[in-house]
């Protein structure tokens, strides 16, 4: 069994930071849950496509232009976004 991390911005405000769920999604999804790992974090998938999108232009030496770009930085704040309302809501 793993060990859990807890959540210091929960245990401060007493709501879900836009992380939650993270740790518990990654497990599930290892153990080869998807949709219960979905369920816990539902962006998950489009942090995925994020992280290997900034991997290749990483590698292709154009990172920087990734990085300037705002619709990458707005898909990823908004998904985070959604998040914290899901789990907030959902809890």
């Amino acid at each position: 069994m793993f060990l859990l991390l807890p959540c210091a911005y929960k245990q401060l405000f007493g709501i879900s930071c836009p992380l939650c769920g993270f740790q518990r999604a990654m497990l599930l999804l290892l153990d080869g849950r998807i949709w219960d790992s979905l369920y816990r974090f539902p962006p998950w998938p489009i942090m995925a496509i994020w992280l290997l999108t900034f991997i290749v232009m990483s590698v292709r030496g154009k990172v920087q232009h990734f990085l300037s770009l705002k619709w990458s930085w707005g898909i990823l704040l908004f998904t985070l976004a959604y998040n914290a309302v899901w789990q907030n809501i959902t809890e």
